[in-house]
């Protein structure tokens, strides 16, 4: 896992140094496919090792409990590395989205992982989740080329705009727009809503 990087579904921590940071966390990879969390391990993938198991423990289940609505129930174990304890944490992804970081009760944020990195997920993504269930039971048809590059393109990069997918296949703004929203209904991709420029990222 370590030789693979950091990724959808792996990331990397020195250490927790708050619940909070990694309730974020916890919270974007049960919001989309689930993932681990090695703890002891630096941006570079080096083997640091956990200096204190009991205290990353001890955030790991307030971050899950306190920090997180609903509640996570993240998995954890402990593998000796090269004489150095790494703590592995498992999420799952979960079936009932969206969870929320909260603090004091308060929700701050709807997280969601698009590559090595985490993102709020905007009013429509929020409710896209909602129906994440159902539409995750519908095929996917690959006989749309368009809609194929789409997700390939997506698979290499992090983001589309409906502008660049009209540079990148020459077609008009509303036939771009209808193979993204098509691609959104159909759960393959997440729209984000941060300013001026809307963007589409894979789900």
């Amino acid at each position: 896992m370590i030789q693979q990087g950091e990724s959808l579904t792996l990331e990397y921590k020195r250490e927790i140094s708050s619940p909070l940071k990694v309730a974020k966390l916890m919270v974007a990879f049960s919001n989309s496919r689930g993932g681990r969390v090695l703890i002891g391990v630096n941006d570079q993938g080096e083997i640091l090792g956990v200096r204190n198991l009991k205290l990353q423990k001890k955030y790991l289940i307030s971050a899950a409990r306190d920090f997180c609505d609903p509640p996570i129930s993240p998995g954890t174990e402990t593998v000796a590395l090269d004489g150095k304890k790494i703590l592995v944490v498992n999420v799952r992804e979960s079936r009932c989205k969206p969870h929320w970081c909260v603090i004091n009760k308060e929700k701050m944020g709807a997280y969601i992982r698009v590559k090595d990195k985490n993102f709020i997920a905007s009013k429509t993504t929020i409710r896209d989740l909602q129906k994440r269930p159902k539409n995750s039971l519908k095929s996917y048809n690959q006989s749309d080329k368009k809609e194929t590059f789409v997700v390939s393109y997506l698979k290499d990069n992090e983001r589309v705009t409906v502008k660049e997918l009209c540079e990148m296949l020459n077609i008009s703004r509303r036939r771009a727009l209808r193979i993204l929203v098509t691609l959104r209904k159909k759960g393959k991709t997440f729209l984000h809503t941060p300013g001026k420029e809307e963007f589409y990222t894979l789900a």
